[in-house]
């Protein structure tokens, strides 16, 4: 979802965005059919498929656009093993381009090892890899005891490190129902809002005002 989210904010501003699905379970990205996102087979055997993630690595670096890549959760370690032991985030610098990881804080009891996640990415990749913390407090609140999560000592120590962070907050019923209609459907916030047969018009002001609150954070750190 963020991987979509941040594709359509760009297309939104006219940095239409190249994008590539790597998820080799859900491949939730590519089914949105109006991001265009190209599927990359990216393990083989349940381990790295070097000849794909190469092919993806020549792609991101001599196309002339913004790059938007989702990783899934199954394939995360091996991918982000194979680009720290092959420096790509240096190749990626050479090229003029920078590269930024979004990760994903969950609330609902798994705050804790997707924090872990966070701290493998800070610790792993180079300093001049910018991440972006996504707070998603969707099964629960995203809580520790150091209270929200800019407050937190992995927030305080790597501030300079940390692009940017991103609230998804708790929705009402009604505004969940309704963002889960549009994910089910596999559609854009532009295709839902233009849907008037598949939405009607109280539904598409609160597919409105979630977007705004998205966009509105992403303007800053995208």
């Amino acid at each position: 979802m963020s991987a979509s989210l941040v594709a359509q904010y760009l297309t939104d501003q006219g940095r239409t965005p190249v994008c590539f699905d790597t998820d080799p379970l859900n491949e939730s990205f590519v089914r949105i059919k109006a991001l265009g996102a190209d599927a990359v087979a990216l393990l083989k055997d349940d381990a790295i498929n070097a000849d794909e993630v190469d092919r993806l690595i020549e792609r991101i670096l001599t196309t002339d656009a913004e790059i938007v890549v989702d990783n899934g959760a199954a394939s995360f370690v091996p991918m982000s093993r194979y680009l720290v032991e092959n420096n790509i985030a240096e190749l990626i610098e050479s090229a003029g381009k920078r590269m930024v990881i979004h990760t994903v804080l969950v609330g609902g009891g798994n705050t804790v090892d997707t924090t872990k996640g966070l701290e493998a990415i800070l610790a792993s990749f180079p300093p001049s890899v910018k991440v972006v913390v996504w707070i998603n407090d969707y099964f629960g609140a995203v809580e520790d005891i150091g209270g929200v999560f800019e407050d937190w000592s992995i927030y305080q120590d790597n501030r300079d490190r940390i692009a940017g962070v991103v609230h998804l907050k708790q929705q009402s019923q009604q505004f969940g129902l309704n963002i889960g209609q549009m994910l089910e459907r596999k559609l854009t916030f532009a295709e839902a809002l233009a849907d008037t047969g598949a939405f009607m018009t109280v539904p598409r002001q609160r597919l409105t005002m979630f977007r705004r609150s998205i966009w509105e954070q992403l303007a800053a750190v995208v």
